[in-house]
């Protein structure tokens, strides 16, 4: 189980990225969408065509608040493991976040919202804390090892479904 004292870092820092993405995706969508549409694949064009400013608030806001209530879940009731492995998969695909960020600054030569705090807050927290929860045995060898395609799932088809999701009901 995350101890008590790490476990609301999870949601709150990525409260802190989120924040990043929040304040500086209305300034750069609007350039960061013809590049992205270069680079995706054809079948996600229509989903690109149809991102806005308030759908990506949207699905990001979501995004922001689901951590909080799985740390709320796992602070309240200790022996609920689904709420701490969840969190600790919240945790696998922020650190799968810092990977796209890199690979978008590099792709588009600059800065994408959220990589300041993805590369000075995100990447220095996953470091930390899978290294503990590999050490103290939060989880077992193969719960720990099944966050890396749950995390690909989710940081892939799934926030892909969200920003669908918010587009229908935008």
């Amino acid at each position: 189980m995350i101890p008590r004292r790490i476990l609301w870092w999870v949601p709150a820092l990525l409260a802190l990225h989120d924040a990043e993405e929040a304040l500086a995706m209305p300034r750069v969508l609007p350039r960061l969408l013809p590049a992205l549409r270069a680079y995706a694949p054809h079948a996600l064009s229509p989903l690109l065509a149809g991102m806005t400013v308030p759908i990506f608030l949207s699905a990001l806001a979501v995004v922001t608040l689901v951590p909080f209530m799985l740390a709320l879940r796992a602070s309240r009731h200790p022996k609920a493991r689904w709420a701490h492995w969840s969190l600790a998969l919240v945790q696998a695909v922020v650190a799968l976040n810092v990977v796209s960020h890199l690979v978008s600054a590099a792709m588009l030569r600059g800065y994408t919202p959220g990589l300041a705090t993805a590369i000075s807050v995100n990447l220095p927290f996953s470091l930390f804390f899978f290294r503990r929860a590999w050490r103290d045995a939060w989880f077992s060898r193969g719960a720990l090892c099944s966050m890396v395609p749950a995390a690909l799932i989710l940081h892939g088809p799934g926030l892909l479904g969200l920003f669908a999701l918010a587009q229908l009901v935008m």
